[in-house]
């Protein structure tokens, strides 16, 4: 898993890594075969914190297409009941053997955005490393983002504690739920945060903690992924997040 990062790199390095990575290796006219798995990442703007709303989120996700290609698709998490679905609206197709250019539209990505640009590099990347260990892979379980329920400061103060991990550090610092989550609780924007798991309450609006992702993990194995234009089959992933 990539999470993106402030932009480091011009339009000409990387439309050379393009042609070193992509361009030199589009099948089915070269005789690479299609990899298997995909490699995800989210993409968000860059606003010094890691605590993104779930609706300034993207889920994205670089894959092969036997007849298309690379593939870079992007997804807006959404929430279902009491889950999030993190691959539930596609918001972005695009074709990563397509060579990008300045307001390109269609299946081919716009070169002037770098930053997804350089993700999806960074995706595809991974996903070539990935193919020497799949099977490894396929044994590592697929980690979200931590959720985290936003509330006004006034019912933040009237919030319930609940949840095993809450149990444990009360236990451990002999603290009450209270107190416990005084200590984590995050002011932003004038809303105060806490882990969504954590309290009985529904919030106001739902945030993702981005911060603690592993930054190398890949979905693997073609009974994941359903290609081309269709979606990812979000029950096989195991995409959805209770709060």
């Amino acid at each position: 898993m990539t999470i993106v990062t402030p932009m480091k790199k011009s339009a000409t390095e990387l439309r050379r890594r393009w042609r070193r990575q992509i361009g030199a290796h589009v099948f089915p006219q070269s005789a690479r075969r299609p990899r298997e798995g995909a490699a995800l990442g989210f993409y968000y703007p860059d606003k010094g914190s890691k605590l993104v709303p779930l609706d300034s989120l993207t889920t994205v996700i670089v894959f092969d297409d036997p007849e298309l290609g690379v593939q870079l698709r992007g997804y807006r998490p959404r929430l279902v009941g009491d889950a999030v679905d993190w691959t539930s609206d596609v918001v972005l197709r695009k074709s990563l053997s397509l060579s990008p250019r300045p307001y390109a539209r269609g299946y081919r990505l716009d070169s002037r955005w770098r930053s997804l640009w350089e993700l999806a590099l960074r995706l595809d990347h991974r996903l070539q490393q990935a193919q020497r260990h799949l099977r490894r892979i396929e044994q590592t379980p697929i980690r979200w983002p931590r959720l985290w329920a936003a509330f006004a400061p006034e019912a933040a103060e009237r919030l319930t504690g609940q949840g095993d991990e809450l149990s444990a550090l009360c236990r451990k610092f002999d603290l009450p739920p209270q107190a416990i989550l005084a200590k984590f609780k995050r002011l932003v924007g004038g809303q105060v945060l806490a882990p969504a798991d954590w309290v009985e309450e529904k919030g106001d609006s739902v945030w993702a903690d981005v911060s603690r992702l592993p930054t190398r993990q890949v979905l693997c194995g073609t009974e994941q992924l359903d290609y081309g234009d269709r979606e990812l089959r979000r029950g096989e992933l195991g995409c959805e997040n209770e709060l």
